[in-house]
């Protein structure tokens, strides 16, 4: 039950991008982006944990999506003022009116003087904003109110309107994230003391930022690479996406572009081709950034995704602790990206045809007489490689000749070989190995006979190999989004049946269940504090009750002990030598008497562990 708030948060997340892809985009991008975020592997690992990530993604993603309507709404007022003063100014210009009569032009125009007025926010919205925003910081501290506020930064330097900040009325903001933080905050305070609270919090957010907290150092690029495994299904065209969203975000202007079309320096063809792609390659950073210092706001859904994602994706790859579940709360961006960039996608570079295999077709269709792999229609003379007669995509093979479906170019190729090999992990190498794991153990060798744990491995291989086969055979032909469903459907059958068959008969996993299995054998109830000393696990505190206290050394186990706190302790293996060395701490060890050991996977650091249970004589 104690996982049921996990979900939850989860399933709100995932109905929150739907109801937002409504607004930004269609229904069928909207629905695409909630299901490619319900099924990547991120969210789906996060949820089945009694954790406080999957509430802060939900209220970052509320808090998001207030943003949007309090941005988009205003926005759309001052296009409006904006068309209504142009109008005005026409119709003055034809009557022969004085400017100063523009105003009542404008009105008898039809667009009535109060839309000439300041673009005003529906109030509610406001007051959503810092009601979602105050809820973030009481579930994760910082995360929300940074992910925000760099989106609001970069949406108002690229529209160089400041305006979106007085519009979100900061004052009132203040005030609402005062009364609902205020209280708890001086609670706190008052019970475990000012000094370790702001030290608490000091080492939480500047502490974690400066260096690798509990040993989580990753180095830049660690969230990027992990995207295209956590991310799956979606990340297909991730890349493709982010690109798509910047182009049509941000608007190049055409005056200051024409200032600066005669800088592009030009590669000859006698440097050679290594020399060519490495001055593409700075022409294309260069192009970038002069886009983003010479742009205007383009479409404005792409550019509140792009302005969602990117400032806070790179804080998170320059701060020093790394952990893969750091970069949730911008996951919502990437599916609304994805999904848009997914309908898109004969456009875009992949998988549509390249430039190259497009001028060998048309060489190909000049020079002999070929026709249609599926229906023998002529290709004579045709430059577009679809057949008109049953609508088949078309390409070449390296060597020249006619192919059915695409042919990817060799700087193309990797980036789907890539996603299928994480298909594969995913979906058939990790049933495999979560039957080899579960169904072994070190007193049973060769593996134990599991039929539970054996049939729906081998579904759940079976039906994962299929529908990943099919999903390779459409992306092959060019059919992205039939590509892209299989793939989701493949993901939902995998998480069924590892989540619902599989992982809860995996006894190995579940070592804080079998630690209170055996703490209740040694007479121990929920009534007995216990101490644990190297073994961390949350759902363990849930598990008992809360009789469970975390020891993060010797002496402060040594002072529990003798301030009466209980009788039970549970130390990790590695920790006996610590232990050992500061017996004085807990009194002698023969005071103590081991009466059991368990042995499993704490999955929440994935590291091995040997638990041993002590109980004072």
């Amino acid at each position: 039950m104690y996982r049921v708030p996990s979900v939850l948060a989860a399933m709100l997340t995932v109905l929150l991008t739907w109801r937002l892809g409504l607004k930004m985009f269609d229904p069928r991008a909207a629905w695409l982006a909630a299901a490619l975020l319900a099924v990547c592997p991120m969210v789906v690992w996060d949820a089945h944990q009694a954790r406080a990530d999957q509430l802060l993604l939900a209220m970052t993603t509320a808090t998001m999506m207030c943003l949007w309507c309090v941005w988009h709404e205003s926005k759309g007022a001052t296009t409006r003022r904006r068309f209504w003063a142009a109008r005005g100014a026409a119709v003055a210009a034809q009557a022969d009116l004085p400017p100063s009569t523009t105003r009542v032009a404008k009105a008898d125009a039809g667009g009535g003087s109060r839309l000439a007025s300041a673009p005003t926010s529906r109030l509610g919205w406001v007051l959503a904003f810092w009601f979602f925003l105050a809820l973030g910081i009481m579930t994760k501290g910082p995360i929300t109110p940074l992910i925000a506020g760099l989106t609001v930064v970069a949406l108002c330097m690229v529209s160089r309107d400041w305006s979106l900040v007085r519009r979100l009325k900061p004052w009132w903001g203040l005030v609402i994230v005062a009364a609902i933080v205020g209280p708890w905050v001086y609670l706190v305070g008052q019970a475990v003391g000012w000094e370790k609270y702001l030290g608490i919090v000091y080492d939480e957010t500047i502490g974690r930022s400066a260096g690798a907290k509990e040993g989580h150092w990753g180095p830049p690029g660690y969230h990027i690479v992990l995207l295209g495994v956590l991310f799956w299904p979606g990340s297909l065209l991730t890349a493709a996406a982010i690109g798509r969203a910047w182009r049509r975000g941000l608007k190049r202007n055409t005056e200051n572009a024409a200032s600066t079309e005669n800088t592009e320096v030009g590669v000859g063809g006698g440097r050679g081709e290594r020399v060519g792609r490495i001055f593409s390659l700075r022409r294309s950073v260069a192009s970038s950034l002069r886009r983003l210092l010479t742009s205007r706001p383009g479409r404005s859904a792409e550019l509140f995704c792009l302005a969602w994602m990117l400032p806070s994706w790179i804080v998170f790859e320059l701060i020093g602790t790394k952990l893969p579940h750091y970069t949730m709360p911008l996951y919502p961006a990437v599916a609304l990206m994805s999904a848009r960039a997914l309908f898109g996608a004969r456009a875009m570079f992949m998988p549509a045809l390249s430039e190259k295999r497009r001028a060998m077709f048309r060489s190909l269709v000049k020079q002999t007489s070929v026709h249609c792999p599926r229906c023998r229609y002529s290709l004579d003379g045709m430059s577009d490689p679809r057949c008109p007669e049953c609508g088949l995509v078309m390409s070449t093979h390296d060597d020249g000749t006619l192919a059915a479906g695409i042919q990817h170019d060799k700087s193309q190729r990797p980036g789907s070989g890539i996603w299928r090999m994480i298909g594969i992990g995913l979906g058939v190498v990790a049933p495999i190995v979560l039957f080899l794991w579960s169904a072994s153990t070190e007193d049973s060798f060769p593996i134990a006979w599991r039929p539970e744990l054996l049939i729906p491995a081998l579904f759940a291989i079976v039906a994962s190999a299929a529908f990943l086969h099919l999903a390779v055979e459409a992306l092959r032909k060019g059919a992205v989004l039939r590509c892209t469903s299989l793939a989701v459907t493949m993901s939902v059958t995998s998480i069924i049946v590892m989540m619902q068959f599989m992982l809860p008969k995996a006894d190995q996993i579940w070592v804080s269940r079998d630690l209170v299995r055996d703490l209740k054998a040694a007479n121990w109830n929920y009534g007995s504090q216990t101490a644990g000393f190297g073994y961390v696990e949350d759902s363990l505190v849930f598990l008992t009750r809360g009789a469970f206290k975390r020891m993060s050394s010797a002496p402060l186990a040594g002072e529990w002990f003798r301030a009466g706190g209980g009788k039970f302790l549970v130390v990790e293996e590695r920790s006996l030598i610590t232990l050992g060395s500061a017996t004085y701490h807990i009194g002698d060890l023969a005071s103590w008497q081991t009466v059991q050991s368990t042995r499993g996977l704490n999955y929440a650091n994935g590291s091995q562990v040997r638990l041993y249970i002590w109980i004072m004589k």
